[in-house]
């Protein structure tokens, strides 16, 4: 299982501009490569996997996706997080015949498929809490985002090393 899961600042775009959910997708993965986080082909596989299981939800205060794709293109686990401005449309998780526009796309590329659940799970939980939805919308730095994103995700104590943009431990706040 992996001990750390990275949010690169640079991964962290507040004014994603796409109209369309695969270039989002190409978009957010392109980070992420650029980082050295995942390989090429992850993009392209996201989009398939996408294409067949949509990762579309919509809250009270927010309607985000969750992309992700099996772990063979990635080399480190990590999130790349979008705030979309053009408000793309993702199939719905739970109606996948129905369309969603979103207005935040978490793009997860995780090394172990146990984590996808637990993130997934985590993602899930942060966005059902209006707070967070709204300092996700009204943040104007991508560093801020990133810090409020992981410290809601595993809390203070899975904090390893604020200065170098290290990881959070998975096993944070399990006792």
């Amino acid at each position: 299982m992996d001990k750390a899961i990275t949010i690169p600042e640079s991964c962290v775009d507040l004014d994603v501009p796409f109209t369309e959910r695969d270039d989002v997708l190409k978009h957010l993965s392109g980070l992420l490569e650029q980082c050295g986080c995942i390989e090429p082909p992850y993009a392209q596989a996201v989009i398939e996997r996408e294409r067949s299981f949509p990762t579309g939800l919509s809250f009270k205060s927010i309607a985000i996706a969750i992309p992700h794709a099996d772990s063979d293109c990635v080399r480190m686990s990590s999130l790349a997080i979008g705030r979309c401005t053009a408000h793309p449309l993702f199939n719905s998780m739970e109606h996948p015949n129905e369309t969603i526009a979103v207005d935040v796309v978490v793009l997860l590329a995780l090394k172990s498929p146990e984590t996808h659940l637990t993130m997934l799970s985590n993602l899930i939980n942060f966005f059902t809490v209006d707070e967070n939805c709204a300092a996700i919308r009204l943040a104007d730095n991508p560093s801020v985002v990133r810090q409020f994103v992981e410290q809601a995700l595993y809390g203070k104590k899975g904090r390893q090393h604020e200065q170098d943009g290290a990881g959070f431990s998975e096993d944070a706040g399990k006792e």
